[in-house]
């Protein structure tokens, strides 16, 4: 099942949840590269770990969809679409899911992602916590369920929002889009 603007078709000139992730570690050139000069960025067309993770993307995603439709009887879509905010013109994200009506606080967002076996849940959040932060303010979601493969061993986790950590990441994704996007400029290394 892909989605209409299959992200791995349509880089976007705005920022999304990997790239907000990238600028929180430090990673400017990186993001810079691949917005503005996409094609200097490096090919990893022949990475095993790379392709495995887009091809078990798709599995992971319906795996998780109908478990959780089985399990809790909430309503998960894929969304065929990408989310904007409309008080930020250079942030977007693409979910891999939104379970609907989940909480008080309305729809919740799910992210699938592949690692290997010897990987936990605790470095697993470590590693994406600025892309699901980004997700979940850019979506206006209370709550973020983890969707992980570990090796050949399935689990899901939640991950609520940290509205310290994320007013500190929008601060830097908007000076990172100032400095660099807006300018051309290219970051320091």
């Amino acid at each position: 099942m892909k989605r209409k603007d299959d992200k791995y078709l349509t880089p976007l000139k705005t920022i999304g949840g990997t790239d907000a992730n990238m600028i929180a570690q430090g990673k400017l050139y990186e993001v810079w590269i691949n917005k503005l000069h996409p094609e200097k960025q490096p090919d990893l067309s022949g990475i095993f770990q790379v392709n495995l993770g887009v091809e078990t993307e798709p599995f992971n995603r319906e795996w998780s969809i109908k478990w959780f439709m089985e399990q809790t009887e909430k309503k998960v879509i894929m969304p065929e679409k990408t989310f904007y905010r409309k008080d930020i013109p250079f942030g977007h994200c693409r979910p891999d899911g939104i379970i609907k009506n989940d909480n008080k606080y309305g729809d919740s967002i799910l992210e699938c992602k592949h690692t290997n076996a010897f990987n936990d849940i605790k470095k697993v959040t470590q590693r994406y916590y600025y892309q699901i932060q980004w997700n979940m303010w850019i979506t206006k979601s209370a709550l973020c369920y983890m969707s992980v493969i570990f090796g050949n061993k399935w689990d899901y986790w939640e991950v609520e929002p940290d509205v310290d950590k994320t007013t500190d990441l929008v601060l830097k994704v908007e000076d990172f889009w100032e400095k660099y996007i807006k300018t051309g400029i290219e970051p320091p290394r």
